[in-house]
């Protein structure tokens, strides 16, 4: 976007407002802007002085232009422009040094030979130096090219307004002289756009230097005035501070801006007038990310799916455009083309570990959507090797979520220290986390009944609050005799309102737990038809190893219309009880696997980690047969990594860090 400054007279803080612009834009923290100044003010160029060159260079602008004057040819624009020691900026001087040669190569070009008849054309000398500048790519690819153009009403003036601009920023004092001028000068500025096809060309109207007016009646006056001239209610200024304008520093560098304080007034307006300009750019990342938020709220993905891949390209460390492309579903075309953009990035940018989760993301995601086995071990190791790169260069902060995911994966392999291990390096890096701290005592009841207690301390040091630290506790202090605790966090959770089916099904076990298996048979419903809640006391009937009883459920409840429309709901449980059921045939382990795979949602496994410490206590069911529960918590696993609702909770454990 080509966005000139523009003063009817000097005096006005055109240039100032221009560089400290620039500033802001190149040090934006998360859409870092790669901005060219081209210093067209070819009477009193001063650019250079403000953003010097980290290389010097001797020649600039009005040599390409005196040789195009003189021979027909143009140079490369690109040999002409340098890097100023300001990141992100770089510089199309007037030239490199001003002296009587600058100064009769000024006067030597005429420059309205530079354009044909032809009113609506750049003309063959601008349209080439655009296209030259337009042609950089990728890193090297200007997002801005902000024009400091020459005062009053001249040729170089008309160059900067009426062919070198896609945004015009118009500054004026609040001044006769100053809206004498621009009476005349702003409709003939938007005679000239329509002339060159260029109506869409936007003005922003500025007033500079707001404060030295002799009254605020007359301020209320000029700002009238202003808004008649432009067409606009809209009238941005900026505030009058003598100190900092006669030094004509850069007052929005970083740097800058930490030393003043309080902060000035004027800082203030430039980064007004700052986010204006680039909420009228649609190429702007900031603007493009603002767009992106507002249709993934409206879940419009068709219009979304363009405007990732774009931020992907321009800022590949970008969070929230990972963020994006982690919560959509893309068809296999667009996922195609977001995997050649991901490996583009990776290969380019090998300390990019968003790249590198992605692509991890992406294999899990794989596994759900084949058989084979090599396949699977082969997207699972491409994973874990996606993983580890990522957590090789990712921040201490973006460490934690990868580090938990690989411990799901170590988990779902069966390799439940290595998944401790992954947790204790997350933990140390945010020991107040609760989400951490979860994961790492499922894995201790994981384990088994010898590591309860451990289990036990780490939920006791987390918050009182946290719902699903209270079911766990109430369960480890059951298994493990210490009823009046239990009693305690079921009275908790009681308080807090949890009294529907979780909390009942939870009073049963509690009591099946301890030894009372009487009385807590005698808190399952005698009518159910809920498809949830018949599976959910199915299985609490399996936990109590009275597998008839549970398959009796089931059996009445098929002859219900409404249970029976849902059959698949509940199959994954029967299949289980028939499974366990010691008077039956064995039931293929591979048949209860898929029919827990085919189940839609993901099930807690809670209730059945303590009915396999049972078993494994009571000896009822051969070891051979519980350790089902074990293959199926891996599988569930990996479904956790895999489903949308598991990457919505990754998201929001992201944006908690931070």
């Amino acid at each position: 976007m080509i966005v000139t400054y523009y003063s009817y007279k000097g005096g006005v803080g055109r240039t100032s407002a221009l560089a400290n612009i620039a500033c802001l834009m190149s040090s934006d923290p998360d859409h870092p802007q790669k901005v060219l100044l081209w210093d067209f003010d070819l009477e009193a160029p001063g650019l250079h002085k403000l953003f010097r060159p980290k290389d010097f260079r001797e020649y600039g602008f009005i040599d390409i232009a005196h040789q195009y004057a003189e021979t027909g040819k143009i140079a490369d624009i690109n040999g002409y422009i340098y890097e100023s020691i300001i990141p992100n900026v770089f510089v199309l001087p007037a030239s490199g040094q001003i002296d009587n040669s600058y100064c009769n190569k000024l006067q030597a070009i005429n420059w309205l030979s530079f354009f044909d008849s032809n009113p609506k054309e750049k003309g063959h000398f601008f349209k080439t130096i655009l296209d030259s500048i337009n042609s950089r790519e990728g890193e090297d690819a200007f997002d801005y090219i902000l024009v400091d153009s020459r005062t009053g009403l001249n040729d170089q003036a008309g160059i900067c307004t009426e062919v070198l601009s896609d945004l015009l920023v118009i500054l004026f004092r609040l001044s006769k002289q100053n809206f004498d001028g621009l009476d005349h000068l702003v409709p003939a500025i938007k005679s000239q756009l329509k002339v060159r096809d260029k109506e869409k060309v936007d003005i922003l109207p500025v007033a500079s230097q707001v404060g030295l007016a002799a009254s605020q009646k007359l301020v209320s006056d000029y700002r009238k005035h202003a808004q008649e001239i432009f067409k606009s209610k809209i009238l941005y200024y900026i505030r009058f501070d003598q100190d900092l304008v006669n030094n004509e520093e850069l007052l929005c560098l970083n740097e800058k801006i930490g030393e003043l304080w309080p902060t000035p007034p004027i800082i203030d307006d430039y980064k007004k007038i700052c986010d204006e300009i680039r909420k009228r750019n649609e190429n702007d990342s900031k603007t493009q990310q603002n767009k992106l938020e507002k249709l993934l709220e409206q879940d419009d993905q068709t219009t979304a799916i363009p405007l990732i891949k774009d931020l992907l390209r321009k800022r590949p460390f970008l969070r929230f455009a990972w963020l994006a492309l982690q919560n959509i579903s893309p068809v296999k075309s667009d996922q195609e083309e977001f995997m050649n953009i991901v490996q583009d990035i990776k290969k380019r940018y090998e300390n990019n570990h968003f790249a590198y989760k992605w692509l991890g993301d992406y294999y899990i995601n794989q596994i759900q959507d084949t058989q084979e086995r090599d396949t699977r071990n082969t997207y699972l190791s491409n994973a874990i090797t996606e993983f580890q790169d990522a957590l090789s260069c990712a921040p201490k902060p973006d460490k934690v979520p990868i580090l938990r995911q690989l411990s799901k994966i170590k988990s779902s392999q069966g390799n439940i220290e290595e998944a401790i291990n992954l947790l204790k390096n997350a933990k140390e890096i945010l020991p107040e986390n609760n989400q951490i701290a979860l994961d790492y005592s499922l894995l201790y009841i994981r384990r088994g009944s010898n590591y309860f207690t451990l289990a036990c301390q780490e939920l006791e040091n987390m918050p009182k609050e946290i719902m699903q630290k209270n079911w766990y506790l109430t369960y480890l202090y059951a298994y493990l005799g210490e009823k009046e605790k239990a009693s305690r966090c079921l009275e908790w959770l009681e308080e807090k309102g949890h009294t529907g089916l979780p909390f009942k099904l939870q009073k049963a076990y509690v009591l099946l737990l301890e030894g009372d298996k009487d009385e807590a048979l005698e808190l399952v419903p005698k009518k159910i038809n809920d498809v949830m809640e018949l599976a959910n006391w199915a299985e609490f009937y399996l936990c109590a190893m009275e597998f008839n009883l549970a398959l009796e459920l089931i059996n009445k409840s098929k002859n219900k219309r409404e249970i029976r429309k849902h059959k698949s709901e509940y199959k994954h449980i029967e299949t289980l009880i028939n499974f366990f059921k010691q008077d039956t045939k064995d039931i293929e382990k591979e048949n209860v696997i898929k029919a827990w795979q085919d189940y839609s949602d993901p099930w807690n496994f809670r209730e059945l980690l303590f009915f396999k410490e049972l078993c494994l206590k009571r000896k009822k069911i051969p070891k051979g047969k519980i350790d089902i529960i074990e293959e199926l918590i891996r599988r569930q696993d990996l479904f956790d990594l895999k489903t949308s609702q598991r990457k919505r909770e990754i998201r929001l454990v992201v944006e908690t860090f931070f």
